[in-house]
């Protein structure tokens, strides 16, 4: 069987096409001729041998072949370049004559948090926020999301002094949207050693990710991604200083949505928040394990009631807030108290759950 196909069209796309062709042909029972012929073009033929697909039958396959090398050279969600099209321009410029080639590796912070926390939709906001961000900063230069959340910029020709102002405005932009990137730069005249220049730039990226937690400590502990509370820690750099402040006094501190049973963590203790993950962070049932594991038996039955929110809000209605103090297996005693969160700022049926160390 020989199969003869103008240029300009989509390998995989064409056999594809010829399949779907042949299946219809011969639905029962379809044995191939070495002899057939399948000529396709953009030319209706004539009946009989050799079989011509038109221009009706190709138009799939000449749409997609249009279009198949944007497709796979951007990403859908940030039309920035793909990893591919990275690999492919680093061989390129490894063979082009450059007199600078700055490469920028960035990473987007938190990320994770925010798909765990806000879903993915939100994750997705966040990338094409950075995405928008690159474009408008560095129009000229070759960008690229080569992973989940990591980007590459290669700057050829650019003066150091006008890539950093282009990054400070950057980097600027981002942080007024609430979000955070670590960057690493290197440079290279070298076209030889362009590898060890992306190399160094994400090193350079991961030491400045580091940085960045290691001056904002509390982070990831804290979750915090409500913006009223996370950008003024944030900016004030007083996470560590505030969680080394709660932490003696506190086991844990949530903003609780009773509808939508998820939360956000103010202080979330490393064991509870192994339950969560455990619990995909719905939250009643994270407090269920809590007290089938840690609530010693004698309060078994009392804590059993703040499972129902229901009667959670019921409390609260009539009471202001709902408080009580058990015992946990290792002797200590914990007061607990939900009430209704701040309305200024809190979406409706939100609640917060404080639990306190009752010995402070």
């Amino acid at each position: 069987m020989k199969i003869i196909c103008e240029k300009g069209y989509h390998a995989g796309n064409v056999l594809r096409l010829v399949a779907e062709y042949l299946e219809k042909r011969y639905p029962d029972d379809m044995i191939l001729d070495e002899n057939m012929e399948i000529t396709l073009s953009l030319k209706n033929g004539e009946n009989g041998q050799p079989i011509v697909l038109g221009a009706e039958e190709l138009q799939l396959s000449h749409h997609t072949a249009d279009h198949s090398e944007d497709y796979y050279n951007h990403d859908v969600l940030t039309h920035l370049y793909t990893r591919c099209k990275y690999e492919h321009d680093l061989k390129v410029f490894q063979l082009a004559n450059y007199a600078r080639l700055t490469c920028i590796y960035m990473d987007a912070v938190g990320l994770h948090e925010i798909n765990n926390h806000l879903g993915h939709e939100a994750g997705d906001h966040m990338l094409r926020s950075i995405a928008d961000g690159i474009r408008k900063y560095f129009p000229d230069d070759c960008a690229y999301r080569i992973g989940g959340d990591e980007f590459v910029l290669l700057c050829p020709a650019r003066q150091p002094e006008e890539l950093a102002e282009s990054l400070a405005a950057f980097r600027h932009t981002i942080r007024e949207m609430g979000y955070e990137v670590s960057v690493g730069v290197s440079e290279s005249t070298d076209r030889q050693t362009l590898n060890e220049t992306v190399n160094r730039a994400e090193t350079a990226m991961r030491h400045d990710k580091m940085e960045f937690y290691r001056n904002n400590g509390g982070i990831r502990q804290m979750r915090i991604i409500d913006d009223k509370l996370e950008q003024p820690l944030i900016k004030k750099q007083d996470v560590t200083r505030f969680l080394q402040a709660i932490a003696p006094l506190y086991r844990g501190v949530y903003m609780v949505n009773a509808k939508q049973d998820t939360c956000r963590y103010i202080y979330v203790p490393p064991y509870f928040k192994t339950i969560l993950e455990n619990n995909h962070h719905a939250f009643m049932s994270s407090v269920r394990e809590y007290c089938r594991e840690l609530v010693h038996p004698e309060y078994y039955d009392e804590f059993a009631k703040l499972l129902d929110y229901s009667y959670i809000e019921e409390q609260i209605a009539a009471h202001g807030s709902l408080k009580m103090t058990y015992q946990i297996r290792d002797g200590s005693r914990i007061h607990l108290k939900i009430t209704m969160a701040d309305r200024s700022y809190a979406e409706a049926h939100e609640l917060l759950w404080i639990f306190l160390d009752e010995t402070q």
